[in-house]
């Protein structure tokens, strides 16, 4: 079989005179491993694969040079046979790499290679001494890897080796393992093109790597500041050239060493001077900045000017990065320790990270007990260090003076009914700009401010068998994003958790890939400027230049104008080179955990399909399906709902989409110059869906086109949806489509109408806000406040959301927003609640119960129809651990659970949350089901995706399993689980419901739509 299937790739590519004179007299070294690894495919496989053979993984440039280096290659095998656990039996076997074929057999393809200058067994033979020799070098070689780079690399190594210069094997191969983590994220230089058919083991040791911090591995081969700066140190992929940033790292290096020789001079007794004089300048340095970047790269968002974080928010930051570095540096001298004796032992060294981990494991818990132990010391040398680095940061200002980039200060803050100072550190904005900024706009660089090595996976996720153990397989972390709560942590431990980790397994295993046509068109309207469409503007000088005599206010709105840019730049950036590099992998996956109500979150934190609209358009599905008759039809819709027509019936939806094809046709043929489509609402999604629209349309039977595109189907104010169907409110219930409708409800209009009806008659009595406000209220206005008025806004969240749209849209003048603002909040709240009177009752029984546990001095737990355990995590502020600073007087809170529980947040964050934990019930549910049809199926919170072609079916399944969520006694099981935790409390029974029947929800159309 393997010999009829070289015999075919030999004929296609000397038939095809197209192909064969492209190939030329010659094979280039991709052209000999592609052979090689199309030869393992399935005929099905082989066939489709050939075409991209033939256009991604034969560089011309390397025509005339593969001869050569095979040559080479060849002529090492000696050598390799004196490496530790080398076969040399094997080599000599005339195989094609692992695939059990006799070349010596004088067949048509024996004779076809040797008519091209190299017969297969010299091919056979050099490529598996490069597969062989890469294999058990133990750093994930992928048939991507290979290049010319990579051959000249493992030629040089090995007449070193020949010659006496490498005593070991071990550096012949750290050789190979610096060149792979030389590439942007440490991928394969040309990709994993077929990823389903690379050697899974190497897969997953090239998962470590992608996985391992880059700057533990950058540390230990730097000689300078500057050398460490560059080479991928803090923890980013590529950190800023800029000059400004390099003096201030520089400064600060020359501070610590000058305390380092005072510390060692005067013999220095402090908690810390152990600390101080032990740890590399430099390795202090890059843990500060990686800190420091942690902590700004969350308020990317908040740059409007300078950026202030608590003091103790950074130095607890600082203290956990400090100290898990040196827990780190600590295995890494543990494992050198073990290899090194094993070496006396006459034993292989052992090179996977795992593997040394479980041999090592006793060591290693030592090392941690041993920093845990000394916190209080981490911390005081942290805080001594960043004292430094706030003395050390000084800046040329735009006209030539000295300025501090970072500054402390102390201000007023009220915590309860007490006033207390809080310290922060003030970032001036230059030094963001500087530290996240960009390196250029090159296609091709590596510009890419990467700030978490929490990349997609190459490889299916690890699965959750436990609350620590699962997601990815190097860097851990816990099934429940951070809260500080170890009684949640006790009660998982203690509960059966199995379904809850089956679905994050199912889900985390769904494969995507980057839609390669989307980031096309994005990489174009980039190079343009910016600008649209989620692309922040890249020529900022030039956009938001300041011209001389505007005034100042003027001058203020342009410089909060790019500030806002930059920030949305660095965020844009960073999605865009993960695009780019993962473009080249043909599947991966996002391995998911949960939040402390349950709800889904892919931990990979920048391009994920949480993301914005450009994030979704970017990610589509890596497996397609044939998009079906009836898939054709909900793709119209789709194409509608990203256009912004989501409130209309479906039919005119289909009906909007048909009368738009001409423009869609041309749109998919040039997005640049036909740029209607960012004017939709959601314009990256729209185009995604418009490319697979025309794609199917131009095929001879549309309904046997291949679509990879994900279709979603939204809940319609879902957690109001939740409150109808508990409390069996018929009127709530047809507002939010729990009932059929011929078009579908919009409470957000409803309720604006609602508000306008009450400000016309204010008006009408001679109320000068309405008389503002006549007509003006529409449904954007409203549409947050209603929205979040499930989650428990406040009076003064809504206020802030409608003055938010009122400012934007300019509905009234700016002296006068702020009190339109406080009247459209009244009378916005009070016009909800009229529509909701049982989920308003049920929200009121939910915070009285709330506090009546509150006061007994314990958090509101309870556990949700999936067996989760949900602890709220809000506690009184409490301090037990004091450090003076030059700046402040630093409390630092250290035992969480202990700490009085915090009343009036336990109450008001009660009926959100357990909403919450039934939105996230239903969608585990729903994917449960998904997984049994074979059903592909992704979600965000109340958006379920999966194929045009199986959403009937997915849209049946989530319908039923809402009906059967709500066909349980919810608020009944949820009260006697109190009063088992509460015997002698007494708590007031369960609201009476309305007369609403569930099982209209199975035939609403709207229900999710």
């Amino acid at each position: 079989m393997l010999r009829l299937k070289c015999h075919y790739l030999w004929r296609e590519f000397t038939t095809d005179n197209k192909s064969f004179r492209w190939l030329g007299s010659t094979l280039t070294e991709s052209a000999v491993v592609s052979i090689i690894y199309l030869s393992r495919l399935k005929k099905k496989d082989l066939i489709s694969s050939l075409d991209h053979f033939r256009e991604h993984l034969i560089p011309i440039e390397n025509r005339e040079k593969i001869p050569i280096k095979i040559a080479e290659l060849f002529n090492q095998k000696d050598i390799l046979a004196k490496l530790p656990e080398f076969k040399p039996n094997y080599l000599y076997e005339k195989q094609i790499f692992l695939n059990r074929f006799d070349l010596n057999k004088k067949d048509k393809l024996l004779n076809e290679a040797k008519s091209m200058d190299l017969t297969p067994a010299g091919i056979s033979d050099a490529l598996k001494i490069f597969y062989e020799f890469c294999d058990k070098s133990g750093v994930g070689f992928l048939t991507g890897d290979i290049s010319i780079e990579l051959y000249d690399i493992l030629i040089a190594n090995l007449n070193k080796f020949r010659n006496g210069k490498n005593s070991n094997s071990v550096e012949v191969y750290d050789e190979i393992r610096k060149f792979m983590s030389k590439q942007q994220f440490s991928l394969p230089i040309n990709g994993i093109k077929e990823i389903q058919h690379e050697n899974q083991k190497a897969l997953y040791q090239r998962q470590l790597i992608l996985e391992k911090d880059v700057s533990i591995i950058k540390l230990q081969n730097s000689d300078s500041d500057l050398d460490l700066f560059n080479l991928k140190a803090l923890g980013l992929n590529t950190i800023t050239y800029k000059e400004k940033i390099i003096t201030l790292f520089s400064k600060f290096c020359e501070a610590i060493r000058t305390k380092q020789a005072d510390s060692l001079k005067k013999g220095s007794k402090e908690k810390y001077s152990e600390l101080m004089t032990e740890i590399e300048p430099e390795k202090i340095a890059v843990v500060t900045y990686n800190s420091i970047t942690r902590m700004l790269a969350p308020k990317t968002d908040e740059f409007f000017g300078d950026v202030e974080v608590k003091y103790i928010a950074m130095l607890s930051q600082f203290q956990k990065d400090m100290q898990n570095h040196l827990v780190e540096e600590e295995k890494q001298k543990i494992f050198q320790a073990f290899n090194e004796s094993e070496v006396k032992k006459r034993r292989p060294a052992i090179r996977d990270s795992l593997e040394l981990i479980k041999r090592c494991s006793k060591e290693i818990k030592k090392a941690r007990e041993k920093y845990q132990g000394e916190q209080e010391a981490i911390i005081a040398f942290c805080n001594l260090i960043l004292e430094m680095f706030i003395r050390s940061s000084k800046i040329k200002g735009d006209y030539g003076n000295d300025t501090s980039a970072v500054e402390h200060k102390v201000s007023q803050i009220k915590v309860g009914n007490e006033i207390r100072n809080c310290g922060y550190l003030v970032f001036k904005h230059e030094f963001i700009e500087a530290l996240l900024s960009r390196l250029g706009d090159s296609r091709d660089s590596e510009a890419v401010v990467y700030l978490e090595k929490t990349l997609p996976m190459i490889c299916k996720p690890l699965d959750w068998t436990s609350a620590n153990k699962g997601g990815y397989y190097h860097k851990g972390f816990s099934i429940v994003r951070s809260t500080g709560s170890d009684l949640q942590k006790n009660a998982m431990e203690r509960g059966n958790l199995s379904k809850v980790f089956e679905v994050l397994n199912l889900m985390g295993k769904c494969p995507w890939k980057i839609n390669s046509r989307i980031l096309d068109v994005i990489e174009a309207l980039h190079s343009n400027g910016g600008g649209v469409g989620e692309i922040p503007f890249t020529n900022i000088d030039e956009k938001f230049r300041i011209e001389a005599g505007i005034t100042p206010k003027e001058k203020g709105k342009i410089e909060k104008a790019r500030r806002d840019n930059f920030s949305l730049l660095s965020d844009f950036e960073i999605k865009l080179g993960i695009a780019r590099k993962f473009k080249q992998v043909s599947r991966f996956f996002m391995p998911l955990n949960l939040d402390f109500r349950g709800r889904i979150y892919p931990i990979s934190p920048h391009l994920n399909q949480l993301g914005n609209d450009l994030s979704r358009g970017l990610l589509e599905f890596a497996d397609g399906k044939p998009i079906g008759n009836k898939g054709l039809w909900w793709l119209k819709i789709h194409v509608a709902n990203k256009m912004g027509f989501d409130k209309l019936q479906l039919d005119k939806r289909v009906d909007i989409a048909e009368q738009k094809l001409d423009d869609f046709f041309k749109i998919a043929k040039d997005p640049v110059q036909y740029s209607e489509w960012l004017t939709y609402e959601d314009p990256w999604q729209s185009l995604a869906a418009i490319f697979d629209l025309t794609d199917a349309l131009q095929k001879k039977d549309p309904s046997q086109h291949i679509s990879y595109l994900h279709i979603h189907q939204d809940g319609s104010c879902n957690g109001l949806q939740h409150y109808a169907a508990m409390g069996r409110d018929i009127e709530g219930a047809e507002q939010v489509n729990l009932v059929d409708k011929d078009v579908p409800g919009d409470l957000y209009t409803a309720v604006s109408i609602k508000v306008q009806e009450k400000v016309n008659k204010d008006a009408a009595d001679g109320h000068e806000l309405a008389k503002l406000l006549v007509d003006k209220v529409k449904r954007k206005i409203v549409k947050q406040t209603v929205m979040t008025s499930v989650y428990g806004v406040t009076f003064i969240g809504a206020r802030d959301q409608i003055l938010k749209q009122l400012k934007e849209r300019e509905v009234v003048e700016e002296d006068k927003q702020w009190d339109c603002a406080i009247y459209l909040a009244k009378l916005t709240l009070s016009s909800i609640t009229g529509f909701f009177q049982n989920a308003q009752k049920i929200k009121d029984w939910l915070i009285d119960c709330a506090g009546i546990i509150a006061k007994q001095g314990y958090p509101v737990t309870w556990i949700t129809p999936m067996g989760f355990p949900v602890v709220q995590p809000y506690r009184q502020e409490r301090f037990d651990l004091s450090i003076s600073t030059a700046f402040q007087k630093v409390n630092l809170i250290r035992h969480h659970d202990n700490l009085p529980v915090n009343i009036p947040k336990q109450k008001s964050a009660f009926p959100p949350n357990y909403v919450h934990s039934l939105d996230s019930t239903h969608l585990m549910r729903t994917a449960l089901r998904c997984h049994k049809q074979g059903i592909a199926f992704a979600a965000v919170h109340d958006s379920y995706w999966t194929h045009a072609c199986d959403l009937d079916e997915m849209n049946r399944m989530l319908r039923e399993e809402f009906v059967q969520l709500h066909s349980e006694p919810l608020l009944e099981n949820l009260l006697k689980g109190f009063k088992v935790r509460f015997p002698g409390v007494n708590f007031e029974d369960v609201p009476s419901k309305g007369n609403f029947d569930l099982r209209n929800v199975l035939t609403s159309k709207y229900f999710f739509a």
